[in-house]
């Protein structure tokens, strides 16, 4: 899952949070995260925080956004494995910075996961590119559902007009391993 736009609201285009008097929770997301959690998902965020590379944000202060936002979360009893960032700025080229999969690919590895049964939900169309790069499902949430140039798998307004849809496509991802599992 993605964090700005998705998570939490974004910053304006060109400015980043950088306290934690200034992240503000989405509260539909929190209510689907929940809905998703009691059906045992749990999640790890993927972000570019390219703020760390331009000197707008201190790295001790992202540390303490994440620590508070991963203690709210738990509260809720929604479960955030790990965060991934790019530092990177956004003009680098890095593998690590989406659109790029290259922090797809260290979650995967570290969790052991499969990343054509993951989704990823993010709020941008390099979330999207980067999840296809990386061989995940994407969805696209937010103001840019109704850009037809971004490709998603599904696309949504809000998260919550997708927990449904989620818990029915991971319901199936069960069924056919227990499936080869059984044969």
């Amino acid at each position: 899952i993605d964090r700005d736009g998705v998570i939490n609201r974004k910053a304006n285009k060109g400015k980043y949070i950088t306290s934690w008097d200034e992240f503000i929770f989405i509260k539909d997301t929190i209510r689907a995260l929940k809905k998703l959690s009691k059906s045992g998902f749990k999640f790890i965020i993927i972000s570019n925080q390219a703020g760390i590379a331009t000197g707008d944000l201190k790295i001790h202060d992202l540390e303490n956004i994440h620590e508070k936002m991963i203690n709210f979360l738990k509260k809720k009893n929604i479960e955030i494995l790990d965060i991934f960032i790019s530092y990177d700025h956004w003009q680098s080229n890095s593998f690590r910075r989406k659109p790029n999969p290259g922090m797809f690919f260290e979650a995967s590895e570290k969790y052991n996961f499969r990343l054509d049964k993951t989704f990823y939900i993010g709020d941008d169309p390099r979330d999207c590119l980067a999840a296809e790069r990386a061989g995940c499902g994407r969805i696209l949430i937010g103001e840019n559902v109704h850009d037809n140039e971004i490709e998603a798998d599904y696309k949504a307004m809000k998260l919550s007009e997708l927990t449904d849809c989620l818990l029915s496509k991971f319901k199936e991802y069960e069924v056919q391993i227990l499936k080869k599992f059984l044969k």
